[in-house]
Order: structure tokens, then sequence, then C-alpha cells
């Protein structure tokens, strides 16, 4: 503001110019070791969202997990493999839900599904179509959603949020932020390419 009352000419100098501006910390990255990961996988082995889990243990973030859609996975029904394309986005601005695409262009991508992933998602693929049956006129979701409630209601990403650190505390490991169990994937990724060199 003060540099353009200078431009304008209503100023002779614009003495905020003169102040340095303070460095904000970089805030610091937390991921869980392997072992941790191993813990928590094994406690949500026959979780309702345990597939949730595995998804953000595996790189993705907080919206990608609530507005991936099973249309976005292709499932090797034959082997526990196949791949998820990341191309929708569930956020909460000023807590109402907005389906986007994703975050960036690069946050739009295809990943392959690791043995466990696949069988994570062909599990919660089954009890989805089990409460489907079980609920009949009662289940309320359209069945596109892969994280769901037990009614098939797409999660608000706040609550699986919720849901974190109640896991973290539930399977006895570090509390850290959902959005930073993501960057685990890498450090494990890291850690067993050091193994085989």
């Amino acid at each position: 503001m003060l540099a353009d009352l200078v431009r304008q000419g209503a100023l002779s100098r614009d003495v905020a110019a003169l102040v340095k501006r303070l460095k904000r910390p970089e805030p610091k990255l937390t991921t869980f070791s392997e072992k941790e990961v191993r813990q928590l996988l094994k406690h949500v082995e026959n979780d309702f969202l345990g597939h949730a889990w595995h998804l953000a243990l595996s790189g993705l973030r907080r919206g990608e997990i609530s507005g991936l859609e099973w249309s976005d996975v292709q499932l090797d029904i034959d082997r526990d493999a196949g791949t998820l394309t990341i191309a929708h986005n569930r956020v909460s601005v000023g807590g109402k839900i907005h389906d986007t695409d994703p975050k960036t262009e690069r946050s739009a991508r295809t990943l392959p599904l690791t043995p466990a992933l696949a069988k994570a998602l062909k599990r919660a693929k089954a009890l989805q179509a089990a409460e489907r049956l079980r609920l009949g006129p009662h289940y309320l979701g359209e069945g596109k959603h892969v994280i769901v409630d037990d009614a098939g209601r797409p999660y608000h990403p706040d609550t699986l949020s919720d849901f974190w650190r109640e896991l973290c505390g539930a399977a006895k490991v570090r509390q850290i932020r959902l959005h930073d169990a993501r960057h685990s994937c890498a450090s494990i990724m890291h850690a067993q390419w050091c193994r085989l060199r």
C-alpha cells in the first residue's frame, strides 16, 4: 500500500521498504519409520477403513484419498495388482465440501498398486458390496467413492484426519499429521532401495 502511495505521489518514500521480513520457519516434515508403518498396517488389517490408511501411506494426499472413485481404480482380479489414477480431489473450504480436480497438474497421476494395497482395495470393495446388500434401500451412497462410511456416504476430509489421530494412538505409533503420512512412502521406498544396493 505504501509503495502504491509513493507511485501516486502522496508519500515521498516507503519507510516499510527498509524493514527486513522475518523468516518463517519451514514446517518440520515428520514421517513414520518402516517399523511404525508395519505396526500401523497390522493394526488396521481388519479395519473397515484399512484401505484408507494404506492409501495415505502410499503417497496420497487427504483430498485424494477422500476423492478417490472406484472408476479410478483398476484391480487385477487374478492377482493382487493393478493401478489407481488420481483424477479427483475432495477438499473442505470454509466447512463446505468441494469436489475438484487434483491439486496441481503434476498431482494428476497413475500409480501402480502394491500387492498389499490391491488386497486392501479388493477387501474394501467386497465389504461395500456386502453393506449395500445388507442395508438395501437404506444404503445412502452412490457407490462411486472408495472411502465411505458403512452407509456408503463419502467422508468429510476433516473426519479422516480425526480418525487418523485416533488410529495413531490405538496402534501405538507416533502422532504425525495425516498429510505427513504420505511422505512416509518415499522414506520407506528409499530405505528399501538402499538395502538392495
